[in-house]
């Protein structure tokens, strides 16, 4: 037999040449929000987004019961629903839909959240503010005005005061 009866070596790669990482996989992104969550929505649904800070008012809790403070900037994912005007032009603001407890200004401290039931102090006017676009979302009698606190903190009534983009909202 001819040929020599040696051993065979496999190829080898040359030194220098880079491993490939594996592969990791693609980042997972859920899809954006266009519309309202399930369950709420509406002729009038949106958020309601403070002028100065641009952040959503909505709920410190993830429930819609009667008693929740109105928060900036912490589960907003429901929205707003604002009525109509009643005949004598005041509106009503529900969180997600209309068969939601109401947000009402508290009579016993300045603070914003959700009632059960009705009260006078579920009725807003909703007046033109200096922005344009926005407006003060105040009480029946227009003297106090719900103002932005900053992220994390309960939203509350204040005086109101002109050109004070705290107290601007841009609402659906």
């Amino acid at each position: 037999m001819a040929g020599g009866g040696g051993t065979q070596r496999s190829p080898q790669p040359p030194v220098n040449t880079p491993v490939d990482p594996p592969a990791s996989p693609p980042a997972s992104n859920p899809p954006a929000q266009s519309g309202p969550p399930q369950g709420c929505g509406g002729t009038g649904w949106g958020y309601i987004t403070g002028v100065g800070s641009g952040q959503r008012l909505g709920l410190g809790s993830g429930g819609l019961a009667g008693g929740t403070p109105a928060v900036v900037g912490r589960n907003t994912s429901y929205g707003w629903l604002r009525s109509a005007p009643d005949p004598g032009g005041w509106y009503t603001i529900y969180p997600c839909n209309m068969s939601s407890p109401v947000l009402v200004q508290s009579m016993n401290d300045k603070t914003v959240g959700l009632y059960p039931d009705w009260s006078a102090m579920t009725r807003w006017k909703v007046e033109t503010a200096s922005t344009r676009g926005a407006v003060y979302l105040a009480n029946y009698m227009g003297s106090t005005c719900l103002t932005d606190n900053g992220a994390g903190n309960t939203a509350t009534m204040e005086t109101c005061t002109p050109g004070n983009s705290a107290q601007e909202w841009y609402i659906p």
